[in-house]
């Protein structure tokens, strides 16, 4: 999320099964989203009230149809946007001076480390790797598929 606050100038949203530009920012993007599709389905809420029961097999039947399922899947994104998991705040580590700063604190340091799986003869690293990931670091671990990132990790 940071990144695309931070990266993006510019959103094409695939919606509907159409391409939409939005020549903004990620932060304007969103809230902008938010407003048209809350104006939607406003709309397609009283459009759907003011046609109760039509015939499916009409036009009107079947937009009435669309309008309910999209209706049914924006409130459900709602939802799941209201519920959406938190990080809790953290707690002092033990042992640890609560005055140190994030950067001075580590949490993973790895020195000289290889590994390959039992019974193959290739390395998951080309060498000896170190790393150390302290309190301040937020890392992405970035590679194609089968490059070793979820080994990396459970190492």
């Amino acid at each position: 999320r940071n990144l695309l606050e931070n990266v993006c100038n510019s959103v094409i949203l695939i919606e509907d099964r159409e391409l939409l530009y939005y020549k903004m920012d990620f932060p304007a993007f969103e809230k902008k989203k938010a407003r048209e599709d809350a104006k939607k389905f406003r709309d397609r809420e009283q459009f759907i009230s003011r046609n109760r029961n039509p015939d499916p097999a009409t036009p009107v039947g079947k937009r009435v149809m669309q309008y309910r399922e999209w209706c049914r899947a924006y409130t459900g994104r709602q939802f799941a946007k209201s519920n959406m998991f938190t990080f809790p705040d953290p707690t002092p580590l033990k042992g640890v001076d609560p005055e140190a700063k994030p950067e001075d604190i580590p949490l993973i340091d790895m020195k000289d480390v290889t590994f390959k799986y039992p019974g193959t003869d290739v390395m998951i690293f080309g060498k000896k790797t170190n790393c150390t990931i302290t309190a301040g670091t937020r890392m992405g671990i970035m590679g194609p598929n089968g490059a070793g990132k979820s080994t990396f990790l459970k190492l």
